[in-house]
């Protein structure tokens, strides 16, 4: 496959809603609020960090997170 196919399956795979596992050892617990492309191309999440406390909405690439397999799809 060629990166343009493999981001964009990966981008249909995550939707606004779903649980997911981010930080750099995938421990983190969020859900997706906002997705979109940068200036590049490539696609961006938006994550709200679970339990919210004082915590910010946290912007990093797709290729960063993991879906929680504890959680149901938001789908």
């Amino acid at each position: 496959m060629i990166k343009e196919e493999i981001e964009f399956s990966l981008a249909d795979y995550f939707v606004p809603g779903d649980h997911i596992l981010f930080g750099k050892w995938k421990n983190k617990r969020g859900i997706i609020v906002g997705m979109w492309e940068d200036a590049d191309g490539y696609p961006v999440v938006e994550i709200e960090p679970q339990p919210k406390g004082r915590k910010d909405n946290v912007i990093m690439g797709l290729f960063k997170i993991r879906r929680d397999i504890r959680e149901p799809r938001s789908r």
